[in-house]
């Protein structure tokens, strides 16, 4: 058995990868009972999440916006911010989102000048450095991730 993952910090806690963890989702329960919150929106954590989790029987929303300069969705080249309003979000810039009461969640298009950034990223971490190894693909063309992974089911 593997051991649990830490999350001391930031949002990473609330990262797609830490929230697939049934063991850490007690930990999450507990935060999210302690904050007394109906939303919490986390710092960014490279992919976007809207999970809803029940906690003491009562729907409680994580709201994480996944990267604002990285793509966050396979074959796109666009960051992702959170939305929170009261009315829908009626533009084209929607990805996903979730509804919450009457409040409604959404993860919009954050376009950037792509051949800039590719060049900005290229400055200072030319080809074979370890940030180039470990973003190259997916400025190119997204992360191995789907918009449908970023609404899951009630946890």
């Amino acid at each position: 058995m593997r051991a649990p993952y830490f999350y001391p910090t930031a949002g990473w806690g609330f990262a797609q990868e830490a929230l697939r963890e049934a063991t850490h989702l007690a930990q999450v329960r507990h935060w999210l009972t302690q904050a007394q919150v109906d939303i919490f929106a986390s710092s960014h954590t490279c992919l976007p999440i809207y999970p809803r989790v029940e906690v003491q029987g009562h729907p409680t929303l994580i709201a994480n916006n996944g990267a604002a300069g990285l793509p966050n969705f396979i074959g796109t080249q666009y960051g992702v911010l959170t939305r929170i309003a009261t009315r829908p979000y009626e533009g084209p810039l929607r990805c996903c989102g979730v509804q919450t009461g009457r409040v409604y969640v959404d993860a919009l298009a954050l376009h950037y000048d792509q051949a800039a950034w590719e060049q900005a990223f290229l400055a200072q971490w030319p080809a074979g450095s370890a940030a180039y190894m470990s973003y190259w693909t997916r400025l190119q063309q997204g992360p191995r991730y789907t918009v449908g992974e970023a609404v899951p089911p009630v946890a």
